[in-house]
């Protein structure tokens, strides 16, 4: 995907998520170039479910990261969409 879109197969921004802890940590990958973008996101040490501020989950889940907002972030950045 990235070669298709002739984005660089390295990311241009990469940010661990404020509140992030040794115990659930959430990791944001911003690869970009071209006309498009791509963002990866990875939760290191949580569950395997969506996490929004009200998830709970065995293993925890990353209550300081919500994907539905982190998506809808992402689309208005990269898609001309007001913010």
């Amino acid at each position: 995907m990235l070669t298709r879109n002739l984005i660089p197969n390295a990311p241009s921004v990469t940010t661990l998520v404020p509140g992030s802890t040794n115990t659930t940590e959430v990791v944001v990958q911003l690869f970009e170039g071209g006309s498009a973008a791509f963002e990866y996101v990875t939760v290191l040490g949580g569950g395997h479910n969506w996490p929004t501020p009200t998830t709970v989950g065995n293993p925890p889940v990353a209550t300081h990261f919500d994907a539905t907002l982190e998506i809808v972030a992402f689309w208005q950045n990269h898609a001309g969409l007001p913010g």
